[in-house]
C-alpha cells in the first residue's frame, strides 16, 4: 500500500488494525483479510477512475462501525451502504481494464510492477518507464499503420493490454519501431521479467491480440484485488 500511495487519510485506519492485531484483539487471518480488502478497494477505484472524495470521512470513522465484529466482510457491509462511496464491481473493473486510457494514471506503474513481481525471476527496483507496444503517436507509414487506423489507435494505445514496464533507456530507444523488432528487444534486453514473458508469448502485436490481453488481465487482477 505504500508503492500504491495511497490517501494518508487512511493510515489511521490502517494503524488502528495493526494495533488491535498486537494487542490480540484480532487473529492474524483476518488482519490480514481486512488489510487485503482495503488495498483491493483502493486499486479498483483507481482502475475504474472514481475519485478519492469521501474516503477520508470513510475510514475516519468506520472503525467504531464495526469495532463490535470486525471483519473484512463487517467492513465490505459499511463501505457498499455509504451513498456517497462507490464499490467497483467485477462488470467495471472489466469494462475499464478493455477501454479506459490507464497510461497516464497513477495507477499504471503500479500495476505493471505487481504484475512483474508476480512472476518468479529477478524483480528489479528501477524506475519503470511505461511502454506503448502499439506506439504512442501514430506511425502512419510502417506497418503499425497497416495493422490499425487513427480510430483504433487513439481508442487502444493507452489501455493496459497494451502497456509494458521498460528501462527508460530501452523504452526510449525503440519508439515507433516495428513490432518484430520490439520483440527482440523486449526478450534480449528488458530488466523487467514480464516484458521478456510478454515478449515469448506475443509473435504478433494486433487488435485480436490486445483484446486476448485484455481479457487475461481482467482475470489476473480480479483475481490479484478480489472482490
Amino acid at each position: 500500500m505504500h508503492r500504491l500511495k495511497i490517501p494518508s487519510a487512511i493510515y489511521p485506519f490502517l494503524i488502528k488494525i495493526l494495533f488491535e492485531y498486537n494487542k490480540n484483539n484480532l487473529n492474524k487471518n483476518i488482519t490480514i483479510q481486512i488489510l487485503e480488502f482495503v488495498e483491493a478497494f483502493l486499486v479498483r477505484r483507481a482502475i475504474v477512475g472514481f475519485e478519492p472524495t469521501g474516503l477520508h470521512a470513510l475510514f475516519k470513522g468506520v472503525w467504531e462501525d464495526i469495532s463490535s465484529n470486525p471483519t473484512k466482510a463487517s467492513l465490505k457491509k459499511e463501505i457498499i451502504k455509504r451513498p456517497t462511496i462507490q464499490y467497483p464491481t467485477n462488470k467495471q473493473l472489466k469494462e475499464a481494464i478493455k477501454t479506459r486510457p490507464l497510461a497516464n494514471s497513477r495507477i499504471c506503474s503500479f500495476i505493471l510492477r505487481e504484475l512483474d513481481v508476480s512472476i518468479k525471476g529477478d524483480t528489479p527496483s528501477d524506475p519503470i518507464s511505461i511502454e506503448h507496444v502499439l506506439p504512442n503517436i501514430y506511425p502512419e507509414n510502417n506497418e503499425w499503420g497497416k495493422l490499425f487506423n487513427k480510430d483504433q489507435h487513439k481508442t487502444l494505445k493507452d489501455t493496459i493490454a497494451n502497456l509494458i514496464p521498460l528501462s527508460i533507456p530501452l523504452n526510449s530507444s525503440i519508439q515507433n519501431r516495428p513490432y518484430k523488432e520490439k520483440q527482440e528487444r523486449y526478450l534480449n534486453e528488458s530488466m523487467f521479467i514480464s516484458a521478456r514473458e510478454f515478449a515469448k508469448k506475443w509473435n504478433k502485436w494486433d487488435i485480436e491480440s490486445i483484446e486476448k490481453r485484455s481479457t487475461e488481465l481482467y482475470e489476473w487482477i480480479k483475481n490479484r484485488w478480489s472482490e
